[in-house]
């Protein structure tokens, strides 16, 4: 279950529904004409206006008021979004279809703005940001793709429209952690010698 928001500015009384529902309702075109407006939008600050107004949803479970410390029951999925601003060389079309064949997608879709792509993956429930953390490594290593970095668990998703949207209830669960990042270690003396700072280099990498 996830929750629905009529915009991006109502942060609580989400309806609860089936993601399933969801990812249907955008492939079947329930929001097309809005989206389509949002995609025909010729300057930068009349799509944002227009997307402001999309309904959302909390793809990483449902919340009594949309924050973390809201979240009621996780949903066992985290959303990755993928755009161009992270992928210089970036094509749609051939990372959608590399996704399409990843045994861990749940489903992947076009987001509202048609320039990006929005993948779902189940996960476990009881390390989030982990989770999120390590399927970014993972991204960046199986399809040499980056992943926005922000995955808080009340992560909002405007609704989209993509008649080719992608969604297999059978994908494999990623179950994999990684473990929280390590701390910058605090200032030590500076290090005048090539060598000398390779080395640390090396030990600060390790």
């Amino acid at each position: 279950m996830v929750s629905l928001f009529p915009k991006i500015t109502a942060t609580t009384g989400g309806a609860q529904v089936e993601l399933a529902e969801v990812l249907a309702a955008i492939q079947g075109g329930r929001w097309a004409r809005e989206v389509n407006a949002v995609r025909a939008a010729t300057s930068a600050p009349d799509r944002r206006h227009l997307k402001a107004a999309l309904p959302y949803f909390t793809a990483s479970g449902t919340f009594a008021e949309r924050k973390d410390a809201g979240l009621v029951v996780h949903s066992g999925i985290v959303a990755l979004d993928l755009d161009a601003k992270q992928n210089p060389d970036w094509q749609l079309a051939h990372a959608k279809a590399r996704l399409l064949a990843d045994p861990y997608t749940f489903a992947v879709f076009v987001s509202a703005g048609g320039e990006g792509l929005c993948a779902l993956v189940r996960i476990t429930t009881d390390d989030h940001a982990g989770s999120f953390r390590s399927l970014a490594v993972y991204y960046a290593a199986h399809h040499q793709l980056v992943v926005d970095s922000l995955g808080d668990v009340s992560r909002a998703r405007y609704v989209s429209f993509d008649p080719e949207l992608y969604h297999n209830p059978n994908a494999e669960r990623w179950e994999d952690v990684e473990a929280p990042a390590i701390s910058k270690p605090a200032p030590g003396p500076v290090v005048r010698s090539l060598p000398g700072f390779i080395e640390l280099l090396t030990a600060y990498l390790a």
